[in-house]
């Protein structure tokens, strides 16, 4: 009797950790199953092969990934609310999961994106970030909602953003300068300068192989495109055409009169009324 008791424990302790491995096993070849279907774009393969994992395996490892790449597949399908809504369950539930930061990002973009559909209350949810303590949240927040036409919306931003405009970081504060030029140019001017430039125009004309191109700009639009070109561009102007473009601007603020750039076979007048 006492062999048969002893080698029925043994037999249970050696079992539980050998299930416990092949249920493991299962698990992450149904999650590689459904997220191979997703990158081949067989939609809606993915989605069953990763709510079969869920179904299974409710407690299981995988089961919070197997929600993230449901939502992926479910959101390249167009079926935005369905997509938010497990985007949403991932958020709530799994606190310190890895992909929860960007399904907190993906839920922003569809909340927005419904709302531009004409399901107005789904904007809440992007209105709610820009108070979040998670500053990625909150800065993906108020860059898309920049775009949407009401402007009693993307006003809502308009903070946020002018905080984004004066960070450290070169891209985020050009991204955020153009952000707020979307919303409104005049929120580029300082206080001080509302009145005296609210009129100010910058007049360019281009004359080319006997043709002639002139153009009007807003100040604060000119200078503000002039302060987001990227390095990129500006290297390839000076090194290409001569034209040091921020250095232009800041004559042309200082200059009483036209300035006059030629290069290449054109003729470029410039100046500020």
């Amino acid at each position: 009797m006492r062999p048969t008791i002893l080698m029925t424990i043994l037999v249970a302790l050696l079992a539980g950790p050998l299930l416990g491995s092949e249920q493991r096993t299962e698990q992450s070849d149904l999650l590689r199953e459904g997220k191979l279907a997703l990158l081949d774009g067989r939609l809606q393969q993915a989605i069953e092969a990763l709510q079969d994992l869920q179904r299974r395996f409710p407690e299981g490892n995988y089961f919070w990934d197997s929600v993230f790449f449901e939502a992926r597949a479910l959101e390249r399908l167009r079926q935005k609310e369905e997509a938010l809504g497990r985007y949403n369950d991932l958020v709530r539930s799994a606190l310190d999961h890895p992909l929860r930061e960007q399904a907190q990002l993906s839920s922003v973009e569809l909340s927005v994106s419904l709302y531009e559909d004409g399901i107005e209350a789904y904007i809440e949810q992007a209105l709610e970030a820009l108070e979040s303590s998670e500053e990625a949240l909150k800065e993906v927040a108020a860059l898309r909602l920049s775009y949407v036409e009401d402007r009693a919306i993307s006003s809502k931003a308009v903070s946020v953003l002018q905080g984004l405009a004066r960070s450290d970081d070169a891209e985020l504060s050009n991204q955020a300068t153009v952000a707020l030029l979307r919303i409104d140019p005049e929120l580029l001017q300082e206080p001080s300068e509302a009145s005296s430039q609210r009129t100010s125009v910058l007049r360019l004309v281009l004359e080319e192989d006997g043709e002639r191109i002139s153009l009007n700009f807003p100040i604060s639009l000119a200078r503000m495109l002039v302060d987001a070109l990227p390095a990129s561009v500006l290297r390839e102007l000076q090194e290409e055409e001569g034209i040091d473009a921020r250095e232009l601007m800041r004559e042309l603020e200082k200059a009483d009169g036209v300035i006059e750039v030629e290069t290449r076979g054109f003729k470029l007048k410039i100046w500020i009324e």
